[in-house]
Formats: C-alpha cells, structure tokens, sequence
C-alpha cells in the first residue's frame, strides 16, 4: 500500500514539474481592483446569475474580508462588458463575508442566495431578484453566535 501511495506521489510531483507552468499560463486575471484590496483575503464564492429584470448576465464573487468588524463583499461583472461593480456597499455589520452564492428558483421567482458568516450575531442568508437590492430570508434560529 506505502509503495502505491509513494509511487502515486511521484507521479504526481513529476506531472506538476512538468506541466505545471503550463496550467499557470491558461489563466488570466480578472478581477476588480477594489475587489484585490489587501483586507478581501478570498474570493470564496462565485455564481453565475441573469436577473429577470435584466438580459445581462453577471459572475458574481463573494469574498472574505480579514479585519474582524469589517465586511465582505459582493462583487459582481458583466460578463459582455467585462466591468465589475461592488453589489454590497453597505453591507450589514459583521458580516465577515459571502462564503455560498447560489441560484435557486421557487414560487417567489428566480433569485441569487448568499450565506455570509457573522461572528457576532452568526450567519445570514440573503437573496435578490434584480442582483442588487437584497432582503434577509434566514430562519431567526440561525442567528445565534456559536463561537
């Protein structure tokens, strides 16, 4: 088993060494530069999303911030334009940042889901319909500080 595992490892190794400069150079940067400030330490969710309200179509890009008390964010970009703008520029307190975006259609409509970590009151969920105005749609029960 040891001897599958190192061999596997190897190979693995070998492949990177030999290919991976090449990965690397398939990727191109993207992103906003409010978006890259030094305090959004991850971009930890991305989701496609195409408001009804709208025929444009965004990627949009939650993101984690490292100062306690700060908020994350949620950026979004046309994907045609290729122009980003911040969706979340008064963010509610102590959301510490956007860890899930999701697309999800009910009764309601098609809207875009977020779920943020709060240290301070816990997570929330949000959701829009038009990619900007938000409303909380989390239970009361998950706004309780576990840490």
């Amino acid at each position: 088993m040891k001897k599958i595992f190192i061999g596997g490892l190897i190979s693995f190794f070998t492949l990177m060494i030999t290919y991976g400069s090449s990965f690397s150079e398939t990727f191109e940067k993207i992103s906003d530069p409010v978006m890259a400030s030094s305090d959004n330490r991850y971009a930890w969710a991305m989701c496609e999303f195409t408001p009804e309200s709208n025929s444009q179509t965004f990627l949009y890009v939650g993101t984690k911030n490292k100062v306690f008390g700060e908020t994350g964010e949620i950026h979004r970009m046309n994907l045609e334009t290729e122009e980003w703008e911040n969706v979340t520029p008064d963010f509610e307190q102590d959301n510490q940042g956007v860890r899930a975006l999701i697309v999800y259609e009910n009764e309601s409509g098609k809207a875009l889901y977020a779920g943020t970590v709060n240290r301070v009151t816990g997570c929330l969920v949000f959701r829009t319909f038009n990619g900007k105005d938000r409303e909380i749609v989390s239970l009361p029960k998950f706004v309780t500080c576990a840490f």
